[in-house]
């Protein structure tokens, strides 16, 4: 564990308060001892001198003897005090230590000044005599009415010192030997807790990183151990909740991406928050790199950019249609609501676009169909209508001209019901349900042929034209033998109708696709006829569609029969190709697979 954490802080504190309490410890226990010391010695030196004075008794002569000098070398020796007499006019009498005759007047020293006017006196001061401190004790010897000199007894404070700097020496050992205990224990408890801290911040970090299954081991601090109770707590309630967020999140983007419009989620700023991928789609983007960008950014649709602009300045809701840019073009209808969060603020807008581009498509076909069909049944009806009325005005007395008026009549009306006939088939084929459920079986091709020529057997012989059948017996097909028996009869009465009298029409069969022979087959219908022109062939399968519109009526055409046959061939699975040439004649390809769809 690094210094400066939690627990180093608190042991260096703590090693800072031994260290006060120390100094104070230290300091007040060598004021006592010198205090206990001083007192002691004060005592001491107090009865000694006391002792000193009785035994020289009250009417001693203090005069500089040799007795005197003897008396105190010898106590001195015994007791390790210093022992001065001194004389009352302060004459040093007798000295333990020096020559008395070489001392001065000690009448001005403190503890002999005191002894003489109070009877005792007490000082520590440093010796002019011996040079270093001691203790002194002046302790007056009376006599019957005056002192008559004083007895001084003193000590070195050396001994003192000596014991004071022994017990500090001994207290400041102690100390160290304490704090660096105590630094022990502060280093053993901050290596235990950086170790379970150190645990806990990788489980944290374990956390931080997504790893919400890791859970940290217990540790024996109850404090850390709530602690990393909680961080497990936690991560296991972040684990249900982002379990939880993220099955949401994969709902609603499941629910976004099956919808077949597109969404778009616009910040106020115009960037994408959201795009799902029919949006992505219409609007050539890559859904992963267009969210966060701005609109304007990745869709240049200037339609599109505008009701943007529009619902973002006016966010309770736009509804429009426009075109967008692609290829081909998407016509759609784009319908706008506010974005708003949990606490209701508006934070963007959404934007619903549907593609309804093959429903106007269909709206023009139909639109289309329904004029086409209004002007192929006007014809025939008028020319119902108006024969009619002339045999009303003129009568049935010309029975030729009525018989001829008939005729016209009977003409129209199978050509008004032929062409309803065609639009019933075509109905029902481009209705999903019927063409789901063609009834498909395995049928001869060469039988379904031989069946459309003979059905047009009269027609091609009233023309003199010669069909001929080169459709291999032995292949079999899964068909509905109805619907491709009048897909084939409907290009073989073109082919007969179209071409020049006298003329051949053959019908066979070849491999649609020439690397995969036994993937699809192609029923071919080869005419020699005036052929069609070029920019006339992308159309040719439309409805009412015709290339030489008068020869078609005249030939009786309903413009549906191709049609037929487009739908028909599709409804198999398959699919009608065209080649032609003006002036040489046309081949149309009925492709059938030979696996059911």
């Amino acid at each position: 564990m690094r210094r400066g954490t939690l627990v180093w802080r608190i042991g260096a504190a703590i090693i800072g308060l031994e260290l006060v309490f120390a100094v104070l410890l230290s300091w007040f226990v060598q004021t006592e001892l010198r205090r206990f010391h001083l007192d002691r010695s004060e005592a001491e030196l107090r009865q000694f001198a006391a002792l000193i004075a009785d035994r020289l008794g009250p009417d001693a002569d203090l005069a500089p003897v040799d007795a005197n000098q003897d008396l105190v070398r010898r106590l001195s020796e015994t007791s390790g005090l210093r022992i001065t007499l001194i004389a009352r006019d302060g004459t040093v009498v007798a000295e333990s230590e020096s020559d008395p005759a070489n001392m001065d007047d000690h009448s001005t020293r403190p503890e002999v000044a005191s002894a003489i006017s109070v009877g005792s006196g007490f000082s520590i001061r440093r010796s002019a005599t011996l040079g270093y401190e001691l203790m002194y004790f002046g302790l007056a010897v009376p006599d019957a009415s005056n002192p008559t000199g004083t007895v001084r007894v003193s000590r070195p404070l050396t001994q003192i010192k000596a014991e004071l700097h022994t017990v500090k020496r001994t207290i400041g050992i102690g100390f160290l030997v304490f704090i660096g205990a105590t630094g022990i224990v502060v280093w053993f408890l901050s290596h235990r807790a950086g170790v379970a801290v150190s645990r806990i911040a990788a489980g944290a970090r374990r956390f931080a990183s997504g790893d919400l299954t890791h859970r940290i081991s217990d540790t024996t601090s109850s404090e850390l151990t709530d602690l990393t109770g909680a961080l497990n707590d936690m991560a296991e309630l972040l684990s249900k909740r982002i379990a939880q967020l993220r099955s949401q999140r994969a709902e609603s983007q499941a629910v976004l991406e099956s919808m077949t419009g597109g969404i778009i989620a616009l910040g106020l700023d115009q960037r994408i928050l959201s795009i799902n991928s029919s949006a992505a789609q219409m609007l050539s983007v890559d859904p992963q790199q267009a969210r966060g960008r701005l609109l304007q950014e990745v869709a240049r649709q200037p339609a599109l950019n505008q009701f943007v602009a529009e619902t973002i300045s006016a966010p309770s809701g736009q509804r429009d249609e426009f075109d967008l840019s692609a290829d081909p073009p998407l016509r759609v209808s784009a319908i706008s609501g506010p974005l708003r969060d949990a606490m209701g603020d508006l934070r963007g807008a959404v934007i619903a676009l549907d593609d309804i581009t093959q429903l106007r498509k269909l709206e023009s076909m139909r639109s289309d169909f329904a004029a086409n069909v209004s002007h192929e049944l006007r014809t025939p009806i008028t020319n119902i209508k108006g024969y009619i009325e002339t045999l009303h005005e003129t009568g049935f007395d010309d029975a030729e001209q009525a018989n001829r008026f008939l005729a016209v009549i009977s003409r129209n009306a199978e050509r008004l019901g032929a062409i309803v006939s065609d639009m019933l088939v075509l109905t029902r084929l481009e209705r999903q349900d019927q063409a789901e459920g063609i009834d498909a079986r395995q049928s001869s091709v060469f039988s379904i042929a031989m069946n459309a020529i003979a059905h047009l057997s009269d027609e091609a012989t009233h023309r003199r034209i010669s069909v001929e059948c080169t459709v291999d017996q032995r292949v079999r097909i899964p068909v509905n033998p109805a619907l491709i028996e009048q897909a084939l009869s409907n290009l073989l009465q073109n082919a007969i109708r179209y071409s020049p009298e006298g003329s051949a029409v053959r019908v066979s069969l070849e491999p649609a696709n020439i690397a995969q022979p036994d993937d699809a087959v192609a029923l071919c219908v080869e005419d020699h006829g005036s052929g069609i022109a070029r920019e006339d062939l992308p159309r040719l399968f439309e409805r009412f569609y015709r290339v030489d519109k008068a020869r078609s009526r005249e030939q009786g055409g309903t413009g549906l029969g191709l049609a037929i046959v487009k739908h028909i061939a599709l409804a198999h699975g398959g699919r009608v190709d065209v080649q032609s040439e003006p002036g040489i004649g046309s081949v149309f390809k009925l492709v059938l697979p030979r696996d059911p769809r």
